[in-house]
């Protein structure tokens, strides 16, 4: 394994990012010139100074603007989740206005009666045409509605319809949304509009211009919230501060959220376009599926692979979507009715797990973190030879965790900004469940197995787990909490290269079915402790 050099890890990620933007292409077909004019200032944007910024202060500055302009890449549902975070944040006491790109005004009548309670999702999403005019995923848009129907926000229609994408039609979108959006403001003065719409419209000579010029002389406070922007990613990750800085900020009231490495978004983005071209083929031709997630998951375990220095043949996947039937005569046979009821959970649950001694993945989502995290399970399974799943709990426990730990730890190699819950995250977590709320078991335990960790780290003792959990499905979800936690702390570890790659190497490859990998998990623990944040982590326990 070659010694871990930052420049090789920023090109192998570009070069992943420019592989999926190639695809993507693709798949779009030839941009025309006015599009590619029309795109060409939004990457204006983003030359000159940005300079670090904070949470904190993008909060300040939205509740002080008259409109907030919030990028959304529409196929990526952390886009969305940033904007429901930002708008959950917000002081209650100003009247706050959603404005949403994703309906169009000529529905704002179906909207209001959904958002009254007067149409159910069903019918609202066929009144609105969602799948035929919009067609991202409902799933991804449907906590914005319920946020502003919990917290009583007004919900606008902006979008007019076009049928092609050009960038006149692009141009007449924006001056459409844009006298919405003026004539709301002067009904509404005192409220803020917080508006998510396409990143490319949200250039200066785009929206934010059509609505200074409806508004006339008035002039109006515009903050503008992009994310994930590559340029100002590889910015931050030449100088290796990728991990650190969330916020940047540059004049004119611009912010940039980095919530997710770009690649993730154009993968997202790819996933999209094949579901799409999968659906018009079906329609067209009457044919069954034509995605096919094996090769998105053999490009993630070679992506893995290339960034630990070493070769794996992934020649023997077998990828099962829900609609696919994983539970075969095959199946049934190989395991025992303890063995399926915890699959069946894992099902249920919409959990994405590896069966190695079967050679089948289940990928419960089809996003890039749940596809990420099967290939770090899979590549495990090569690099260390082990075969088994660890069914029997809570023998198993810790072997489990470890299995859970690599996958999340690999899968941050192409997923870095992906977060492991903390103890105070779950103690949160646990105050807000009741006695007999599902789950609850899960976090007791993975707090119960925690603090025995602490405690042997920090003193060298052994001791027993006092809480014992009734279902046996409660160890594999507090496994799964405890390897992101475990695998978290191993990626830091690495990212800050205080292990040795040929240790990296020899960890990775043990086999957890070895008669000593109870000294091996303890030996681990200890490693990656850090002695000096062991006591804030003995209080937070």
């Amino acid at each position: 394994m070659k010694r871990h050099n930052h420049k090789q890890w920023l090109a192998a990620r570009r070069r992943l990012l420019q592989q999926t933007r190639l695809q993507v292409a693709h798949l779009l077909g030839p941009q025309s010139q006015d599009l590619t004019l029309y795109s060409a200032a939004y990457k204006e944007e983003f030359k000159g100074l940005w300079r670090e910024s904070s949470r904190e202060k993008l909060l300040r500055r939205i509740q002080a603007a008259d409109f907030v302009l919030g990028a959304d890449f529409h196929a990526f549902a952390q886009a969305q989740r940033t904007h429901l975070r930002l708008l959950r944040s917000l002081d209650s006491r100003r009247p706050v206005i959603l404005a949403l790109e994703c309906i169009e005004s000529r529905y704002q009548k179906s909207l209001d009666r959904f958002m009254a309670g007067q149409l159910s999702e069903a019918d609202f999403l066929k009144e609105v045409r969602w799948n035929e005019h919009w067609g991202f995923a409902w799933s991804h848009f449907q906590p914005l509605f319920q946020l502003a129907q919990d917290r009583g926000f007004p919900v606008v229609a902006l979008n007019r319809y076009e049928p092609s994408r050009t960038a006149q039609g692009l141009e007449r979108r924006d001056r459409h949304g844009a006298k919405i959006l003026v004539q709301v403001k002067r009904r509404h003065p005192d409220s803020l509009v917080y508006v998510l719409y396409g990143d490319l419209h949200l250039a200066e000579p785009h929206l934010p211009q059509a609505i200074q010029e409806a508004a006339g002389l008035k002039e109006l406070s515009l903050v503008r919230v992009f994310q994930n922007v590559e340029e100002l990613y590889f910015r931050l990750a030449r100088r290796g501060l990728e991990t650190q800085v969330e916020v940047l900020e540059a004049s004119r009231d611009r912010f940039c959220v980095l919530g997710s490495p770009p690649w993730v978004k154009w993968q997202s983005y790819l996933i999209y376009l094949e579901q799409a071209y999968d659906r018009d083929l079906e329609e067209e031709e009457g044919v069954g599926s034509a995605v096919d997630y094996t090769d998105h998951i053999h490009s993630l375990i070679q992506f893995m692979a290339q960034d630990l220095g070493v070769q794996v043949k992934s020649n023997d996947l077998a990828v099962y979507l829900p609609q696919d039937e994983l539970i075969d005569s095959r199946l049934e046979k190989a395991m025992s009715a303890s063995e399926l009821r915890q699959v069946y959970h894992l099902m249920d649950s919409d959990r994405s797990f590896y069966l190695p001694h079967l050679g089948r993945l289940y990928l419960s989502r089809e996003t890039v973190n749940h596809a990420s995290g099967l290939a770090g399970q899979y590549l495990h399974c090569k690099l260390s030879g082990c075969q088994s799943w660890f069914w029997r709990q809570p023998e198993h426990f810790l072997q489990r965790i470890w299995v859970e730990a690599v996958g999340f730890f690999l899968s941050k190699l192409v997923n870095h900004k992906r977060k492991a819950d903390s103890v105070r995250d779950l103690k949160a977590q646990l105050a807000a469940t009741q006695p007999k709320d599902q789950g609850r078991e899960s976090l007791l335990l993975a707090l119960d197995q925690r603090l025995s960790e602490v405690i042997y780290v920090y003193s060298g003792k052994d001791r027993v787990r006092k809480f014992a959990p009734r279902h046996k499905s409660s160890y594999l979800e507090a496994a799964r909490i405890l390897g992101a936690m475990m695998g978290e702390r191993l990626y830091l570890t690495y990212r800050a290269q205080r292990m040795p790659p040929k240790t990296l190497l020899q960890i990775l490859s043990y086999n957890p079915e070895n008669k000593d990998f109870l000294k091996f998990y303890r030996g681990l623990v200890k490693r990656l402790e850090s002695q000096s944040l062991l006591p804030q982590w003995i209080k937070e326990v």
